[in-house]
């Protein structure tokens, strides 16, 4: 379905200067990587845990529906949602949430079997998860839209796919440098991952697959596994667990992203959708000329 809105022919992204390209860029990404701090604290507000849930949902819909009306309209020039289907977005969400789980059960599954994590209890704190689903799918809305759906869309579309694969990757992982239990193992860590995530991007030619390959991940490795997540600590998790052994395999206070396991993971990924995205790399730069 494609909605347009007829206020007139723009330019579209090819038609725009470079130094417009590139203010575009760095306000929208400024813009996106800051909303979620007045979000969470307009929801820290809302009395109730169900509705703090409900309001991070709503608030995460429409964070993706604002940035699918504005890329949309820079690529075409003119003012449209693009061409969305609830099927293909639910598809490749889906896969997205199922590659993230495999993602993270392996990573898990290989520290047990190097006995670097040991199982000592279960709970299952039901609100805490699914306060943990909406947490981070405000989180994961505001990178994925900027990383992937700013950075590594339009520096690819106008300029170099390779290229804008690299620099979202890198400032993907720079971005964690001042979170509390970050290393720099921690940042080649979640360097490679957003290498994973672009590369996922690029494979699907959409945000919903790296969306929720990001999502899950992270409440996987917090309210999960008990993980810290890019240097922030776990709070609780349905699984009591004991990470030992290096550094290099636990990722020390970084979390499991920080893990060799993980790095090792994310290139074999990144790799695959690599190879079966070469498709997608000859479309996407003349896509909208």
């Amino acid at each position: 379905m494609e909605m347009a809105i007829g206020f007139g022919q723009m330019r579209n992204i090819y038609q725009l200067k470079t130094w417009e390209v590139i203010i575009f860029i760095i306000i929208t990404s400024a813009i996106f990587t800051y909303i979620d701090t007045p979000i969470y604290q307009l929801v820290y507000f809302i009395p109730t845990y169900l509705g703090r849930i409900i309001c991070e949902f709503v608030l995460g819909g429409v964070l993706i529906g604002l940035y699918l009306l504005l890329a949309s309209t820079i690529e075409t020039g003119h003012v449209t949602w693009g061409h969305v289907s609830i099927s293909y977005i639910f598809r490749n969400l889906s896969i997205g949430i199922l590659i993230g789980i495999i993602c993270i059960c392996s990573i898990i599954l290989s520290l047990m079997v190097f006995k670097c994590y040991t199982i000592e209890g279960f709970s299952f704190p039901g609100m805490s998860l699914l306060l943990s689903l909406a947490f981070y799918l405000i989180g994961a809305c505001c990178e994925e839209i900027v990383f992937r759906g700013i950075i590594l869309r339009f520096i690819g579309i106008k300029w170099n796919t390779v290229a804008a694969l690299v620099i979202s990757s890198v400032l993907f992982g720079l971005i964690h440098i001042f979170n509390s239990g970050m290393t720099w193992m921690g940042i080649v860590g979640i360097t490679l991952v957003g290498f994973m995530l672009g590369a996922s991007y690029l494979y699907s030619g959409s945000i919903w697959m790296p969306l929720g390959i990001h999502w899950i991940w992270n409440v996987l490795e917090d309210s999960v596994f008990g993980s810290a997540v890019s240097g922030s600590s776990a709070d609780t998790s349905m699984i009591q667990a004991q990470f030992q052994g290096s550094d290099l395999m636990i990722g020390g206070s970084c979390g499991i992203e920080a893990s060799i396991v993980t790095m090792v993971l994310a290139t074999i990924i990144t790799i695959y959708f690599l190879l079966y995205s070469r498709e997608e790399l000859k479309s996407i730069k003349t896509k909208y000329k």
